[in-house]
């Protein structure tokens, strides 16, 4: 699926998202990553700490079991 798509259904710029289980752990998609090869991937800031970022699937951010969105 394509990094388009997920922008369309739940995943953009901006978008805030909660570590389930670390409390004020709030993360701000910063960019979607499109790799011809790879799922799509989305590139995350911390937002307390804007030094702290970070590249995960798609699929990992939009588990309920391991990220919230708020």
């Amino acid at each position: 699926m394509a990094a388009s798509s997920y922008r369309n259904k739940t995943l953009e710029p901006g978008a805030r998202f909660e570590k389930v289980g670390q409390v004020k752990s709030v993360w701000i998609v910063k960019r979607l990553v499109s790799l011809p090869t790879q799922p799509p991937h989305v590139d995350i800031q911390l937002e307390r700490d804007r030094h702290e970022r970070r590249v995960l699937a798609a699929t990992v951010l939009s588990d309920n079991a391991r990220y919230r969105r708020i």
